[in-house]
């Protein structure tokens, strides 16, 4: 058929030229819209099979009377392709008449009932023998048909407009509102858009605005049509559910589509507002800005507009997307406030930039604002940014929560998030709202150029209530510029917070007056931190800052907060892995002892980890890994502890040795943490182990004190406790950090002091033994001393500094 009759058409005619029209007419008058008086006059039970149509203004037409209920005299049945590929339509070239006013359509059904089913069609508009129309075009269009169900299943559609500001539809629905009980599936179809004529024409790849009781869009695959632009400033959706009771938009692909234009938004699977939305199993792969000189573009890749009932977002793989260089990137962006949403075991990762240049781009893995949440199980990756300078741009968050309340976050892993931009910042987590934040692991977050005192925050919690348990946040950064400083916790202390059973280690560097800090609250206002705050996990050259006061001791930390933190611990993790790409991602190795294992306390709720470990019931360990130590020794140190009490130093500990008849046990003393001789020796029972001990050095010695437990089995196994380190005069100088920490070969170790001289520097195992010595000399002030590393075995070292007056200092890493 020739394209050029695009005539307007008035119901129930539809617009120019049709290749086959079913409408409830007479030929002669077609515009004048007839009445059935029974079902047997109306247009029903029509099969169009294996036609093949090219040209004209629509391919295939149907038009029927808009019945009410009870829809006997409206059409019914109709079929247009069957159920095979034998049985399908083959429509092409429609559409494209010179200077089109109306619109065109390869199929459009208007005022279908009782199961209008359009399957198996191919629908293309231009092959290549066509011409692109220039305004309102459609593939299929399913136009009205109240209450009605219909299948639009397994059709091939290549779609593309010539237009500019009109509207361009592959699949468009509107049959099925008023729901009862009637369902439409749009399911299994392949989509090819295009559209690169675009300025603010909107281009829908499948789109329903029916409100069924149940629309399924499920197991489509949509693609660019090849060397055909997708372009354009409007927001284009490539799936939008509409306002059904149930929307099913799950197994869908998208996948490898570029587009050009500024300033403009995608949404790839879009929610309004259904009762209910299940979104899962989906693939959003490969969509992209090709045009680096354009520096604007959103994309929303799961999005949900308003406030369902019920939200179930789940396994989705969400990856390599891109955006112009201040562009956005939400992987799942949900905005609805109210209902239940569940947003599990996703896999979210791989944004990027087009290009380098001025500015950053805001990406957030999750986003949400809603009032009952569950974000569990997410794996969020590798989300980078690579602009320069600009603003308050360059804004990358793991999973975000900008408002609402009672959200659940746990069981997440967070890595490898970084911008380019000065002024740009990093988050892990980071709530305005109310939250339970549990079992997650973050880490390696960077912002290598990032010129700010906290540009880096693992968690962040701003809100009506945050309550953090068991999570793992390890945080070791470094900038190039002149102010550098980061934060594993970062509190708004108007926040009421409770932590308990965390680690929160940060052994990043710091540049001008920036801190490297475990936890960092906005002000000095301890009112909310509440008192329940116990047995977590605080490792940094700073524990903790109020941006005005800081603390660089645990001991100083826990007397500012007590009675909060008063049996948490200081020191280094030993991590079986600070790579993200690793099962052991941040989980703790089992051949070491250490004061994690079992140094937790139960929380109601929480009986396992994130590795789904059954958490012990009455000491579980603490952080997101929940282990058992292998290491066998017939006896265990259950605890070696130091205080100063006046003029003395009251040392007590406990040793289970239950498998020996009897053990000797000898409490040691050094002065340089190198030479030990002991104060008190004994010989115990297993019954008088489990006592309890307790000795006071009423005469120490000035400086530094160093103690350790010595315990020796009857066959001549010998065990040492940690050492403690008790100081008994004015300190003149200070190891502020040594970074990276863990360290894999070479480290630095920042030390500052009033006045220059000799430095003596000793690197002892936990047993006291000493593994290496250097000296060097330092200038009044802060000092940087390169430590070379590469000959230790893995494992946790000491690092003893002496300077000429015999002052000691010490200072704690981890060899990997």
């Amino acid at each position: 058929m020739q394209r050029v009759n695009n005539d307007a058409g008035t119901a129930p005619m539809v617009e120019g030229a049709v290749g086959i029209l079913a409408i409830n007419s007479t030929a002669t008058a077609a515009t004048t819209g007839l009445i059935p008086l029974a079902a047997s006059g109306t247009n029903s039970f029509n099969k169009f099979y294996s036609n093949q149509i090219n040209g004209g203004n629509y391919g295939i037409a149907l038009s029927g009377f808009a019945a009410t209920t009870p829809f006997a005299i409206g059409d019914a049945a109709n079929d247009i392709g069957g159920l095979s590929t034998a049985t399908g339509n083959t429509i092409l070239n429609f559409g494209g008449a010179a200077l089109a006013s109306n619109a065109a359509a390869g199929i459009r059904a208007n005022n279908q009932f009782g199961g209008l089913n359009i399957s198996y069609n191919t629908v293309n508009n231009n092959n290549g023998s066509g011409a692109n129309h220039e305004t309102t075009l459609r593939g299929i269009y399913a136009e009205a048909g109240t209450s009605a169900n219909a299948t639009i299943n397994n059709n091939t559609l290549s779609i593309q407009s010539g237009a500019t500001t009109s509207g361009c539809n592959a699949i468009e629905n509107g049959i099925g509102s008023t729901a009862t009980s009637n369902t439409i599936n749009i399911n299994n179809n392949v989509i090819y858009v295009g559209y690169s004529t675009a300025t603010t024409g909107i281009y829908n790849a499948i789109v329903n605005t029916s409100t069924a009781t149940t629309v399924s869009i499920n197991s489509n695959m949509i693609s660019q049509i090849p060397g055909v632009a997708f372009g354009g400033t409007a927001t284009h959706i490539m799936i939008e559910s509409g306002s059904p009771g149930t929307a099913n938009t799950n197994n869908n692909t998208i996948s490898n589509i570029e587009r050009n234009g500024e300033n403009g938004a995608w949404r790839i699977i879009k929610s309004v507002s259904p009762t209910e939305w299940n979104c899962n199993n989906n693939i959003i792969d490969g969509l992209s800005w090709s045009l680096a000189a354009f520096e604007t573009g959103n994309i929303d890749a799961i999005y949900d507009l308003n406030s369902p009932t019920v939200v179930n977002i789940g396994s989705n793989v969400v990856r390599n997307l891109s955006t112009p260089i201040n562009g956005v990137i939400n992987g799942i962006n949900i905005r609805g406030s109210s209902g239940t949403y569940t947003c599990t075991n996703n896999q979210i990762y791989n944004f990027s930039t087009t290009s380098g240049g001025v500015g950053g781009a805001t990406f957030a893995g999750i986003a949400f604002s809603v009032l009952n949440g569950t974000i569990s199980g997410n794996l969020i990756y590798s989300l980078k940014s690579t602009g320069t300078t600009g603003g308050a741009a360059g804004v990358i968050t793991g999973i975000f929560q900008n408002a609402g309340n009672t959200n659940n976050i746990f069981k997440n892993k967070i890595y490898d998030l970084s911008t380019n931009s000065i002024f740009g910042t990093v988050f892990g987590i980071r709530t305005v709202g109310s939250s339970n934040i549990n079992n997650n692991l973050i880490g390696d977050l960077r912002t290598p150029f990032g010129n700010y005192e906290n540009t880096i925050r693992g968690i962040e919690v701003n809100g009506a209530l945050a309550n953090l348990y068991f999570n793992s946040v390890y945080i070791n950064a470094s900038s190039t510029a002149a102010l550098f400083g980061t934060s594993a916790l970062n509190a708004f202390s108007s926040t009421p917070l409770i932590l308990r059973n965390n680690i929160f280690v940060n052994t990043s560097s710091t540049r001008g007056a920036g801190l490297a800090v475990a936890y960092r609250r906005t002000n000095n206002n301890l009112t909310e931190y509440r008192n329940a705050s116990n047995k977590n996990l605080f490792f940094a050259s700073t524990i903790f800052t109020d941006g005005t006061t800081s603390q660089t001791t645990f001991a100083a930390y826990q007397t500012a907060v007590s009675p909060r933190d008063a049996n948490s611990i200081n020191e280094a993790p030993n991590f079986l892995s600070t790579n993200g790409t690793d099962d052991k991602f941040l989980h703790i190795n089992t051949t070491i002892a250490t004061a994690i294992d079992n140094g937790a306390d139960p929380i109601s709720g929480i009986v396992d980890d994130f590795d789904v470990d059954t958490r012990n019931s009455t000491t579980p360990d603490i952080g997101a890994d929940e282990f058992t130590v292998v290491v066998v020794l017939p006896i265990s140190i259950d605890y070696f502890r130091g205080s100063k009490q006046a003029t003395t130093n009251v040392l007590d500990w406990k040793v289970t040795c239950t498998t020996e008849s009897s053990i000797s046990m000898s409490l040691e003393r050094s002065a340089d943490g190198r030479s030990f001789k002991s104060l008190q020796d004994q010989t115990v029972t297993a019954t008088r182990c489990l006592q309890g001990f307790n000795y006071v050095d009423a005469a120490p010695l000035a400086g530094y004190n160093y103690y350790r437990l010595k315990t020796v089995t009857l066959d001549g196994k010998v065990k040492y406790s940690t050492i403690v380190v008790l100081l008994n005069k004015e300190e003149s100088f200070e190891l502020i950090s040594i970074a990276p920490n863990p360290v894999q070969n070479t480290a630095i170790l920042s030390l500052t002091t009033v006045k220059g001289g000799k430095i003596e520097l000793n690197v002892s195992d936990v047993t006291g033994k000493v593994i290496s010595k250097q000296s060097t000399v330092v200038i009044a002030g802060n000092n940087p001393i390169n430590m070379n590393f590469a000959a230790l075995d893995a494992g946790t070292y000491i690092i003893t500094a002496v300077n000429a007056e015999g002052e000691i200092k010490t200072t704690g890493f981890v060899k990997l």
